[in-house]
C-alpha cells in the first residue's frame, strides 16, 4: 500500500497586491477523500496556508533560496519523510504556481528519486506535452482533468507493480522512454 501525499503549493504571486483569501484547498480535499476512500494511507499539506500563517512574501522574480521558500519546502520534506511518503500529487489550478510546483518535484526527486511526482489542475491540463517534454526527469505523471478515479487507478497499477495497465488509464499522461504519452480523458465522473 502507497503512502499518499498530497499538496496544494505556495504563492509567489499577490492578487490585486494582497495575499489570496485563504479557503480550503478542495481539489486536494476531494482527492484525498477518494485516496483514503480506496484504502490508500494520505497526507494532505496546505503550503499556502502554511505561508500565510508566517506572512511569507515574495518579490518578483522569485528566488527559491530564501528563508521563506526554504522554510516551506522542509516543511513537504519533512512530511515526506516522516510519512515514508512513495507518491506524491502536487496540485496546479493555475499558471502562477507552475514554478512552485516544478521547485517542489525538483526538491522531491533529489530528496528521494524513487517516490513518484504527480501533477494535476487547469494548468497540466492544458500543457500536458509541453511539461512531460520538458519535465520528464522529475514529473512521473500528469492527470488529466479530474483524477479521483485516475489517481487511483495509477496508484493501484505501482501498488501492485502492475506497470503494463498504466498505458490503458484514461486521463494520464506521463513519458516512456522518448516518446510523450497522452491518454485522452474518455468520460467524466457522472456523480459527483
Amino acid at each position: 500500500i502507497m503512502n499518499t501525499l498530497l499538496i496544494y503549493p505556495f504563492q509567489i504571486i499577490e492578487w490585486n497586491n494582497k495575499d489570496e483569501e485563504p479557503r480550503m484547498p478542495l481539489s486536494i480535499t476531494y482527492l484525498g477523500a477518494a485516496v483514503r476512500k480506496a484504502g490508500y494511507p494520505v497526507s494532505l499539506l496546505d503550503l499556502r496556508v502554511e505561508q500565510q500563517k508566517r506572512k511569507i512574501r515574495f518579490n518578483l522574480p522569485v528566488s527559491f533560496e530564501g528563508d521563506g521558500a526554504k522554510l516551506l519546502t522542509k516543511m513537504m520534506e519533512d512530511k515526506i519523510v516522516e510519512n515514508n511518503v512513495e507518491i506524491v500529487g502536487i496540485n496546479c489550478l493555475y499558471s502562477g504556481l507552475f514554478p512552485v510546483v516544478i521547485h517542489l518535484a525538483k526538491q522531491i526527486k533529489s530528496l528521494n528519486p524513487k517516490i513518484k511526482v504527480s501533477i494535476g489542475g487547469i494548468h497540466p491540463t492544458i500543457y500536458t506535452k509541453e511539461i512531460l517534454d520538458q519535465y520528464n526527469d522529475i514529473i512521473d505523471y500528469i492527470v488529466i482533468g479530474e483524477g479521483e478515479s485516475t489517481f487511483i487507478k495509477l496508484m493501484d497499477c505501482l501498488s501492485s507493480n502492475k506497470l503494463s495497465a498504466i498505458p490503458k488509464l484514461d486521463g494520464l499522461a506521463y513519458h516512456d522512454g522518448n516518446e510523450t504519452i497522452l491518454n485522452p480523458v474518455k468520460g467524466y465522473i457522472k456523480d459527483l
